[in-house]
Formats: structure tokens, C-alpha cells, sequence
């Protein structure tokens, strides 16, 4: 079982980022695909009260934080440290910035980290590229949401394939 964390997909921030509808589409079928498997979920937003809430078709209860890094916010730690998992899969944005911060001080921590080149984005192309990159030299895996997705069900008969393969059409 892998954990996903959400990093501030917030109203404010996503019309900003680069090729910002395919962010929220991957961001939608992976949101989709984890509550199909019955995977946890944790969200968090970025001093909401200046940027807003989360987008609406992701709808989880978000943690607040103003720290760059989850990990580094005390509730959003201590939510990630209560659920029994070891690896984390990251989306969300921006990729050099929060996302970064985040999946740099998990590994840390000793978890397993996994950002989805597709569901995390950045202002600028330059900005997300460098920071997978860095994340990569830093032991992080970065693969794609459909590479994941299927990786998970491993197989045509899993309970789930049917579904997941029409949210990935």
C-alpha cells in the first residue's frame, strides 16, 4: 500500500502553472485511482488564507500549512507519521518548491518517496525539470501516473483494472 500526498493544489496557484489542465487532469484520475484502491490520502494547501482553497474536483479535507515542506509543518508530520505506510507518492505543485522541500525531508525521514513527473508543475518548465532532476540524484523515484497506476495493478485481472484503465482513457 503507498500513501498519496496532495502538496496545494490550490484555485490561486494551479491557473499559473504550466500546461495547468493536463496537471488537473493526472491530478483527477489519480485521485480517482487512490480512492478506488483504498489508498490513504492526505492533502495540505498553502497559507490558504492568501491563496485559497483547493481546486474543486479535488475533494479531500486539506491540512494548512505556510512551511514550504509538509514535512515540516507539526500536523501535516504528525498525519503522515499516523498512517502505516512507508512510501509516499507526491503530486502537486510547484515542483522545485513544496514538492521538492517535501519529498527531500521524507527521504530524509526514511520514507520511500515517489513524485509523478506528470502531476507535479511548475511555473516554468526550467524549474520543474531541474527539480526532478535534483529529486532523482537524491534517490526519489520519478516515474509517470499511468507508469504507477499500472505498476499497482500488475495485472489484467486485479479487481480495479477495468476502472482504472477507463479513468486513464
Amino acid at each position: 500500500m503507498k500513501g498519496l500526498l496532495l502538496i496545494d493544489i490550490q484555485e490561486k496557484l494551479v491557473s499559473h502553472m504550466e500546461r495547468s489542465d493536463e496537471l488537473l487532469h493526472k491530478l483527477e484520475i489519480l485521485n480517482k485511482s487512490w480512492t478506488c484502491f483504498g489508498f490513504p490520502i492526505l492533502a495540505s494547501v498553502q497559507y490558504p488564507q492568501g491563496l485559497g482553497p483547493m481546486v474543486p474536483s479535488i475533494t479531500h479535507e486539506a491540512l494548512s500549512k505556510t512551511t514550504f515542506s509538509c514535512w515540516k509543518d507539526p500536523d501535516i508530520q504528525a498525519a503522515l507519521k499516523a498512517i502505516p505506510v512507508q512510501e509516499w507518492v507526491l503530486a502537486g505543485i510547484e515542483a522545485h518548491v513544496c514538492v521538492f522541500q517535501t519529498a527531500i525531508d521524507m527521504k530524509q525521514a526514511g520514507y520511500r518517496v515517489i513524485v509523478l513527473y506528470d502531476a507535479v508543475s511548475s511555473r516554468t518548465k526550467r524549474d520543474k525539470r531541474c527539480a526532478c532532476g535534483e529529486m532523482v540524484t537524491q534517490g526519489i523515484r520519478v516515474t509517470s501516473t499511468e507508469t504507477l497506476l499500472f505498476e499497482i495493478l500488475g495485472d489484467s485481472c486485479h479487481p480495479q483494472f477495468k476502472t482504472i484503465s477507463a479513468l486513464i482513457k
